[in-house]
């Protein structure tokens, strides 16, 4: 019985460490997801980009570039893509500036005039958009979550454990005169609190605060 009892313990032992070794692994994954997707252009491909995003739950849109596992030989100026685009658990694109210039660039220029905008509120952070061609009054309350978590993120704020961010139409928008890029007058919005968050697959509901 006791040889019986040590087997099994033995037995058991080593599952405990497969099982944390595939933890760590997955961990690893995500921090270096998490890396690609915050460093413009740093991927080797899109093609891996996504194959990252897939092991970690990211629906990641497609990109306007290249797949064929061949990076382009451009400039990265040139390659670099000024956005990062997600699809919400409602099918809506989702889409990040990287830099000041590029929110700039997204929010007058890309998105529409009842498209959303999401921003974490009164610190630096990426101009989110939600792109709306069905015309919708509200966010979906699930998307408008994720879009929320995914401002909070990609604001300096993404250390916090619940961030205000503010939202509201690209219509309401204008942009500062005289400011920086990407600094904006919001006419009306609302506030939600949020958890910095990527957008993930399962991610309904997870985070506070959904507009009322």
């Amino acid at each position: 019985n006791a040889q019986e009892y040590y087997r099994k313990a033995r037995k058991l032992e080593g599952k405990r460490k497969v099982a944390k070794k595939r933890l760590e692994e997955s961990i690893a994954e995500q921090k270096e997801l998490e890396r690609l997707l915050a460093e413009a252009g740093e991927a080797p491909s899109v093609k891996e980009l996504r194959a990252l995003a897939t092991k970690v739950g990211i629906d990641l849109a497609e990109a306007e570039i290249s797949t064929s596992g061949a990076r382009p030989r451009r400039s990265a100026r040139q390659t670099r893509q000024p956005f990062l685009r997600f699809v919400s658990a409602d099918g809506l694109e989702i889409l990040a500036g990287r830099s000041a210039e590029d929110n700039e660039k997204l929010t007058f220029q890309v998105a529409k005039e009842h498209d959303f905008w999401f921003h974490a509120a009164g610190t630096a952070g990426s101009h989110v958009i939600v792109r709306n061609p069905r015309r919708l009054e509200k966010c979906p309350p699930r998307t408008a979550e994720q879009a929320a978590a995914l401002a909070a993120y990609l604001s300096k704020n993404r250390n916090s454990s619940n961030v205000l961010v503010h939202f509201t139409q690209k219509r309401y928008l204008k942009k500062q005169k005289g400011g920086p890029p990407g600094a904006v007058i919001m006419k009306a919005f609302q506030s939600m609190f949020a958890k910095p968050a990527l957008p993930t697959a399962d991610s309904q509901g997870e985070n506070s605060g959904a507009p009322g």
